[in-house]
């Protein structure tokens, strides 16, 4: 049902909009200045600077008329995928708004859309995911829980980046084939970065006594902080994974004085509506817990792997020199 995915496609139209900063007093009547804008650009036969017009109104003041607009643009530049994601979240606003010419129309593109798609797959076997794995497609973060699945992207340069703590940063440009086709994209291990260090510098490991006054290097503090801030991530996407579950139950419990007391599946239209805004409040909640408990459960790791810091009189202490590795400390 489009109505039941409306958190994880309006989560995916977010990420197509480009972020706008505006001193305007009144954010309404600047998007409605940019939004004829777009218009006239549309007219002018400029769907490039028609798009970018559309986005910077409905980043100010979202607006069904706006989305439609917008992702009619998207495809006609070739950007499938956002096409497709817009017209599905235009979609299930218009169902909420009860606008049935608007649903109608939006829920007939994307079907239309649907088999042009083209995907991306991110394989990224378990032995390979390290502590505080980020994995990037042209610069939005995937989460891990869409690792293994073919995920609808728009055609073009797409650009892979995977990076974590203590690692070096791996990078792939891809071209992205127009129309029902699929790519799959392995993620490699990451290298070490004190690995990377010595095979470059041909450093040569040998024992030597530190100075007192040796810098020693210490990044668990670094790590820390990182595997706090995504564990505090997670935990409150599990407080609105709560949250939300709680809508979904209350909407579910009201739904049911719209609806034949013998049976539960005769509702009004006032009832369905409001069964399938309990199943998208159920949805959402689903999709932050998930997400909240791999953030909180990856905080956890990256916390729990992060290098102690030991006392200055009993520490080894590592240093990389000039003429090698050495290391040393109190004996």
């Amino acid at each position: 049902m489009v109505t039941s995915k409306r958190a994880l496609l309006i989560l995916l139209w977010a990420c197509t909009l480009s972020s706008a900063t505006w001193a305007q007093t009144s954010p309404k009547a600047a998007a409605e200045a940019l939004f004829q804008a777009g218009r006239a650009h549309v007219e002018r036969g400029e769907i490039a600077d028609a798009c970018k017009k559309f986005e910077a109104s409905q980043s100010l003041d979202p607006a069904l008329g706006t989305m439609l607009h917008l992702a009619d643009c998207y495809e006609r530049i070739g950007r499938t995928a956002s096409a497709w994601a817009g017209f599905e979240s235009a979609a299930s606003v218009a169902q909420n708004e009860r606008q049935s010419q608007r649903l109608h129309i939006a829920r007939t593109r994307a079907r239309a859309l649907k088999p042009m798609l083209s995907r991306l797959e991110l394989r990224v076997p378990a032995q390979r995911r390290a502590a505080g794995l980020v994995i990037r497609v042209s610069g939005i973060a995937i989460p891990p829980a869409s690792w293994g699945v073919a995920l609808p992207v728009d055609p073009g340069e797409q650009i892979i980046e995977a990076s974590a703590p203590g690692r070096v940063d791996w990078k792939r440009t891809i071209q992205i084939v127009k129309g029902n086709a699929s790519e799959v994209v392995e993620i490699p291990p990451l290298k070490d970065v004190l690995a990377k260090k010595s095979s470059r510098g041909a450093l040569r490991p040998s024992l030597a006594p530190l100075s007192d006054d040796a810098p020693v290097e210490r990044d668990g503090g670094m790590q820390r902080t990182i595997a706090i801030t995504i564990g505090a991530v997670g935990i409150a996407g599990l407080v609105a994974g709560g949250v939300l579950g709680i809508r979904a139950i209350l909407k579910n419990e009201e739904s049911l004085d719209a609806c034949a007391p013998e049976d539960a599946t005769r509702c009004t239209s006032h009832g369905a509506a409001l069964r399938e805004d309990a199943e998208d409040f159920a949805l959402a909640s689903t999709v932050a817990f998930a997400i909240g408990g791999a953030l909180l459960g990856t905080g956890i790791i990256v916390f729990a792997t992060a290098p102690s810091e030991s006392s200055d009189s009993a520490a080894l202490r590592l240093r990389i020199a000039s003429d090698g590795v050495s290391v040393g400390g109190a004996w």
